[in-house]
């Protein structure tokens, strides 16, 4: 399961199921677009479970807690859905492949690459 937050574009739950991963938006998924990060990160906390975000609080909480869930941490600033969603077109075969080592807890997306971060400690 991929949690899209609310920052992000519906648009990526149909980007992400055409690929073959359930996915739902926060606001589905929680009952409420403004849930709070700590109330996500709380329900995402389930085996094979990641949050897709621009959000950089997800991204401490990956790295300091570690997994469930993987945080995917879409670091793009501000631009297009369409741009946005082309490049994510372009990297997410290696995304993919990053999500899937063990010790995965926060990959990264910008212009120029993507990283991978391991978790400081597991809870």
């Amino acid at each position: 399961m991929i949690v899209i937050d609310a920052q992000l574009p519906p648009a990526l739950i149909t980007w992400l199921r055409d690929r073959g991963y359930v996915a739902e938006h926060v606001g589905s998924l929680m009952g409420d677009p403004a849930a709070s990060e700590e109330n996500i990160w709380t329900r995402a906390r389930q085996p094979g479970w990641m949050i897709l975000s621009k959000d950089q609080d997800f991204v401490d909480r990956g790295t300091l807690y570690g997994l469930p869930p993987i945080v995917i941490h879409v670091n793009l600033g501000n631009c297009s859905n369409q741009r946005m969603l082309a490049h994510l077109d372009r990297c997410w075969s290696t995304v993919a492949a990053l999500v899937e080592q063990p010790d995965a807890a926060v990959v990264t997306i910008d212009w120029l690459a993507i990283g991978l971060r391991k978790a400081i400690r597991q809870e």
